[in-house]
């Protein structure tokens, strides 16, 4: 993640790997950290990614530009989204070509804004191609972002889209033999785009750059019959609707919000942590971190376990709520955990959300405020 001129960061690298430890005197920006993702995950403002406004008072230069960029690696069922939203397309074709799984994700501001100014958001790919949202237009280019001046570029190149009347485009399609708004059902770009070859001859014109305005349509998913398509069900949370639409925008902004998890003070209640816990049990497809976060639990606090259940629906003739409830069994003693240790609620908790959620980023803030040290240190070697 790179930050520049937002929040106390004038201009900061921060390479996150699978545990670190971010530490520092008061007042030296930890805390700013956690603001900037609770930022651009839409924490408090409740937009998409290329909506996301930024106030004046958090550029610590007004004068200056503000950018965080962020790179991501993504899962298949991610990279098969995206792709299918670039390509507007829902095929059964489960390759996913490396450029689609690391990708990077910019959010941009001028050095003069107002407050509650849209970014110029950019999603780039790893060969380099990149889809721009600026205000209400979309461009695609090719090729290296300006780090001074992206509006520049912007405005500088020659726009070759539809509703356009110029030299450029006529040659582009006497060159191509195709309007440029179809770029993306071309085979041969889709071809090249795919390998990793340079798309070079298709942002260019004369030597000169062009763009297109080229919306990236929303996909809708059908039917979850297939195994990936199961997985990209799971993945959108979209099983519930027989046919569901999937933004390009939209899904950004749920891949950054499912790989950057906040464990705040904040805490669930008793019956959000049990449902949890009981969906490991009988949802498909998570059969497998049940298990997993049994054992996990019963390393930290040995001769512990824990078990989750459903009440009957109906008791000695009384209707029963069935709500799902969380049984702690210590000592040959078997007891709800609202009668249990914190502790094990803590742990419970904090390895319930790692599981739910497989290779994200999970940030703690001071979690010493409910763990004993030794506990803390076991989490700690666990995930190292």
């Amino acid at each position: 993640m790179r930050i520049q001129n937002l929040y106390s960061y004038r201009e900061a690298d921060f390479n996150l790997y699978d545990y670190s430890v971010i530490a520092g005197s008061n007042a030296s920006g930890k805390t700013n950290l956690l603001r900037i993702l609770d930022f651009i995950r839409g924490e408090k403002t409740g937009y998409q990614i290329n909506d996301i406004r930024l106030e004046k008072k958090y550029k610590p230069d007004p004068d200056k530009k503000s950018s965080v960029i962020l790179e991501l690696a993504l899962s298949d069922p991610e990279a098969t989204v995206l792709r299918h939203l670039i390509f507007k397309e829902d095929s059964g074709d489960t390759t996913v070509p490396e450029i689609f799984k690391k990708i990077s994700v910019g959010l941009y501001w001028e050095e003069t804004i107002e407050d509650g100014t849209q970014p110029i958001a950019v999603l780039r790919l790893g060969n380099g191609f990149s889809v721009i949202r600026y205000n209400a237009d979309w461009m695609c280019i090719v090729g290296q972002l300006p780090t001074i001046d992206l509006r520049k570029k912007l405005e500088v190149s020659k726009d070759i889209a539809q509703s356009t009347n110029n030299d450029y485009r006529e040659k582009f399609i006497r060159q191509h033999n195709f309007e440029p708004t179809t770029l993306f059902q071309q085979k041969l770009f889709r071809q090249k785009l795919l390998n990793g070859d340079s798309l070079n001859e298709f942002f260019t014109v004369d030597d000169t750059e062009v763009k297109m305005v080229s919306q990236i349509q929303d996909v809708t998913y059908r039917s979850p019959l297939q195994r990936w398509q199961k997985e990209i069900y799971d993945f959108t949370q979209m099983t519930s609707n027989p046919s569901s639409q999937l933004s390009l925008w939209s899904l950004l902004s749920k891949i950054i919000d499912q790989q950057i998890i906040i464990i705040k003070e904040i805490r669930p209640n008793y019956k959000e942590l049990a449902k949890m816990l009981f969906d490991f049990n009988t949802v498909e497809g998570y059969e497998e971190r049940g298990p997993l976060l049994s054992t996990s639990f019963s390393e930290i606090f040995p001769r512990v376990s824990y078990d989750v259940r459903q009440p009957a629906e109906v008791q000695q003739g009384v209707q029963k709520d069935r709500t799902p409830q969380i049984y702690i069994n210590e000592n040959a003693s078997r007891y709800p955990i609202e009668e249990s240790a914190a502790g094990y609620f803590e742990i419970l908790y904090l390895l319930a959300r790692i599981a739910h959620a497989k290779d994200s980023f999970l940030i703690l803030d001071e979690p010493a405020l409910h763990l004993h040290p030794t506990k803390i240190k076991h989490l700690g070697e666990g995930w190292a």
